[in-house]
C-alpha cells in the first residue's frame, strides 16, 4: 500500500488564516488592533491613565476570548500604566490578575521572577505598604505551591571588576588572562602578575 498524505492537513494553516482573517471574529481582531495601537500611542505620550484604562480592557477581552498569553501580557502592561500614573490600587490589581493567570497556566518559575519585579516597581515608585501587603499576599498563594519568593535564587552578583595587566612587568611579554583567573604565568620568564 502506498503512503498517501492527508491533503486536508496540509492545508490546515491557510484555512486557519483565511479564518482568521475573513471569519467572525475579523471585526473583534480589528477593533481590539486598533484599540492597543491607540493604548501605545497613550502610553508612549505619557498619557499613563488612559493608557492603564484602555490596556485593561484589553486584557479583559483577551481573558473573555480565552487567549491567556496575550491577557497576561496586557494585564503586565496595564499594571505598568497605572503605576506611572501614580494608581497603586490599579498596579496590584493588574499584577495580580498577571500572576494569578501564569501560576493557573503552570507558569511557577516565571510567576516567581515576575512578583519581585512587580514588588520592586511599587518600592521604587514610593508605594512601600502596597508592595508590602502584595508581597505577602503572593508569599500565601504561593505557599500552596511550596513556593515562596524568598526561595527563589537570588541573581549572581558580578565579580567586582578587576584591573589585568596586558604585558608583563618584567620581560614586556603579552600575557593570556582566562575569565576566572586572579593571576597568570608569564609564558617567557614566569613573573607571576595578579589582578587588582
Amino acid at each position: 500500500m502506498r503512503f498517501r498524505p492527508n491533503r486536508n492537513r496540509r492545508n490546515r494553516p491557510f484555512r486557519r488564516l483565511v479564518g482568521s482573517l475573513l471569519g467572525p471574529n475579523r471585526q473583534l481582531a480589528n477593533d481590539a488592533r486598533a484599540m492597543l495601537d491607540e493604548a501605545n500611542r497613550l502610553f508612549d505620550a505619557g498619557e499613563y491613565a488612559e493608557a492603564a484604562h484602555s490596556l485593561s480592557q484589553l486584557a479583559e477581552m483577551a481573558q473573555a476570548n480565552n487567549l491567556p498569553r496575550r491577557a497576561i501580557q496586557l494585564h503586565i502592561r496595564a499594571a505598568e500604566a497605572h503605576l506611572k500614573s501614580n494608581q497603586a490600587a490599579g498596579a496590584v490589581e493588574h499584577g495580580r490578575a498577571a500572576l494569578a493567570m501564569l501560576i493557573q497556566a503552570g507558569g511557577q518559575r516565571r510567576a516567581l521572577k515576575l512578583a519581585p519585579q512587580i514588588v520592586g516597581e511599587l518600592r521604587a515608585a514610593g508605594f512601600s505598604a502596597e508592595a508590602t501587603a502584595f508581597e505577602k499576599e503572593i508569599n500565601e498563594r504561593l505557599a500552596g505551591l511550596g513556593l515562596t519568593l524568598a526561595s527563589t535564587p537570588a541573581a549572581p552578583q558580578p565579580r567586582p571588576r578587576r584591573s589585568l595587566a596586558s604585558h608583563c612587568s618584567q620581560c614586556g611579554a603579552q600575557l593570556r588572562w582566562t575569565d576566572d583567573a586572579d593571576e597568570v604565568e608569564c609564558e617567557y620568564c614566569g613573573t607571576i602578575a595578579r589582578a587588582e
